[in-house]
């Protein structure tokens, strides 16, 4: 379930092929103080997948909402009832999320006996007091859609956008509140690659209260965590005994967020109101563990015992990374960070934004440097009462990559034998080190195996070692004995060598007529390669070419003589996503590191 849609009942059908839903109605209400739902559906059981697909689906409630009816029922083709599943056989399950608004329930409702040629009919009833008054309702199902309706009525005035419009739904405003009607819906199926739905799926969005802007969604947000309670002792003798002889803001903040990276374990689980409502830093800080406002509300605490000024920063942290901004509304995000004024003491490389130094207390690596890809290249909502603001995170793909060197000789016999090594950084070491700190040795070797081989296919490797590598953000070194046979080739009097650079870019074909956004690994990927020839005659042909455009750049360089040559290609994706209007420029750059991939460096032999 998106973000966007905390506490929205929907139906999760359990595969994205499914049977066709032939109407689907939601109607909305809004009254002071309470909004209730009905959502109603009714499903064609077509063939034979159908029936195993949906004998069991669940209906999802979200955290403050209160399940007040529900019918589920088996039609025959004529739509005589022929089976009705009562409340008892209904199966509830508590399932914490891991966003910011986090645990939900779940029903799960079963029809045996289903058959094809059958219709389900569903209709669920419920009705919350919702903690910013908002909602939204998704257009688009795991299954398609003849007919669709939403209705939403309200005795407050309204406010209501439509995300991601499509030529198949209309909406109006109505007397008292509006109206979508949509038919021949088709079902939602994601392509391979695509971010959140949020940037590509339509929904309607409605609000109503004060808070018509996103600077009222910062002060709604201050107000919500100022009844937290705040400024206890354990907390200040905390900041005193971890900051004591460090010299400077920076290395103060350092040493604190640390310590709630390390020794606060991220748990996400939340009761009533505490899906939005982070508990007193002194309570997570005795019971070891939080979630991602909880740890970031203690660490803005613990700076705040230090005498740096901090805030609550809110985003959203899926593929692709962007909100629906057009209509102010807190359910966009799903994750807490902090932003620390440290002014001139912040150091060059750290992550600045707005004059701020931004920090994951939910990272798995400690420090300040490093922010995870999760919270680059997005839009975020500083936390500050009246000046709560947005603050745009560049994609810091200088800190995210791979640079794989191969060292070795051509043999008599044309294999290459030698050494691989390979540095990684940012998202990728991070989860190296983490298994080099809880994996057995024996499995972690097996996974280094496993990494050579597939960037240098048809090679044999042997004597796998690894390390952490001490820099201020997560890295990692691999290293390996490498024999790649036939390295050396010849075709027709011609010889060339099978190297070539390490894919990062996704297959050119998966932009073929694409429509929606695509999620791309921002970082820098490099693959050199040092060959050494047997005593005579080869030569490579140089080459310098480069393809660079907004989103990244390709270069290629080969040098060298009849001893030694150097072949080396970087990658460079500067972004984390491509819009619609980006695939285009991003298909050219896909192409080009194809073209590389395949092109063989040429010699030039003496005979």
């Amino acid at each position: 379930m998106r973000a966007v849609l905390a506490g929205a009942a929907v139906l999760l059908a359990a595969a994205a092929e499914s049977a066709t839903i032939l109407e689907r109605k939601v109607e909305l209400h809004v009254a002071v103080g309470s909004l209730t739902r009905s959502e109603s559906w009714l499903v064609a059981i077509q063939e034979d997948r159908d029936v195993e697909r949906w004998a069991e689906f669940s209906i999802t409630v979200g955290l403050l909402e209160e399940l007040t009816g529900c019918t589920a029922e088996v039609l025959d083709a004529a739509g005589k009832i022929v089976h009705s599943v009562p409340r008892r056989r209904m199966r509830r399950i508590d399932s914490p999320g891991s966003d910011l608004f986090s645990s939900s329930k779940a029903w799960i409702v079963p029809f045996p006996g289903l058959a094809v040629g059958q219709r389900v009919r569903v209709r669920v009833e419920t009705r919350e007091s919702p903690v910013f008054p908002a909602s939204a309702v998704d257009v688009l199902q795991t299954a398609g859609q003849e007919s669709l309706e939403v209705v939403v009525s309200s005795e407050l005035p309204l406010r209501w956008h439509l995300a991601n419009p499509c030529p198949e739904v209309a909406v109006t405003a109505t007397e008292g509140g509006i109206r979508l009607r949509g038919s021949k819906l088709p079902r939602l199926d994601p392509p391979e690659r695509a971010p959140d739905a949020s940037l590509w799926v339509p929904a309607l969005h409605i609000a109503w209260g004060s808070a018509s802007d996103w600077a009222g969604i910062g002060r709604w947000y201050t107000e919500l965590v100022g009844s937290v309670p705040r400024g206890r002792a354990e907390v200040a003798a905390l900041a005193r005994t971890t900051c004591a002889g460090i010299d400077g803001r920076r290395r103060c903040l350092e040493a604190l967020a640390a310590h709630v990276q390390r020794a606060v374990r991220y748990e996400a689980v939340a009761i009533g109101a505490g899906g939005w409502v982070p508990a007193p830093a002194h309570e997570v800080l005795a019971r070891g563990w939080g979630d991602c406002k909880e740890k970031s509300n203690l660490l803005v605490e613990l700076l705040a015992a230090a005498g740096i000024r901090a805030h609550l920063v809110l985003l959203h942290a899926g593929d692709g990374g962007m909100v629906e901004r057009e209509l102010a509304t807190p359910y966009v995000f799903n994750h807490c960070i902090v932003a620390a004024e440290i002014g001139p003491d912040a150091a060059a490389g750290d992550p600045v934004v707005g004059g701020l130094v931004l920090v994951d207390p939910t990272s798995t690596e400690p420090g300040i440097v490093w922010l995870p890809p999760s919270c680059q290249g997005r839009p975020v909502l500083l936390v500050d009462g009246e000046r709560s603001r947005w603050l745009e995170v560049p994609d810091r793909f200088e800190l995210e990559g791979r640079a794989l060197e191969v060292r070795g000789r051509i043999g008599a016999g044309g294999e290459l034998v030698g050494e691989a090594a390979l540095e990684v950084s940012g998202l990728e070491a991070a989860l190296w080190l983490a298994a080099f700190r809880s994996v057995a040795q024996d499995r972690v070797a097996v996974a280094v195996h496993e990494q050579f081989t597939s960037l240098v296919p048809g090679a044999s490797f042997a004597r796998m070692r690894w390390a952490a590598l001490d820099r201020p953000y997560p890295s990692a070194w691999l290293a390996a004995e490498l024999t790649l046979p036939g390295a050396l080739r010849e075709v027709a009097g011609r010889r060339s060598l099978r190297i070539g650079p390490a894919r990062s870019l996704p297959e050119a074909r998966l932009l073929d007529g694409r429509t929606v956004p695509l999620v791309l690994d921002a970082g820098v990927v490099r693959s050199r390669w040092v060959v050494g020839f047997p005593a005579g005659a080869c030569r490579p042909v140089a080459v310098s070419a480069r393809s660079g455009m907004a989103l990244g750049a390709l270069e290629a360089t080969v040098t060298g003589d009849a001893e030694q040559m150097t072949a080396e290609w970087v990658t460079r994706v500067e972004r984390s996503w491509a819009g619609a209007g980006d695939l285009g420029e991003l298909a050219a750059l896909c192409r080009a590191e194809g073209l590389a991939e395949r092109t063989r460096v040429r010699l030039d032999c003496e005979k």
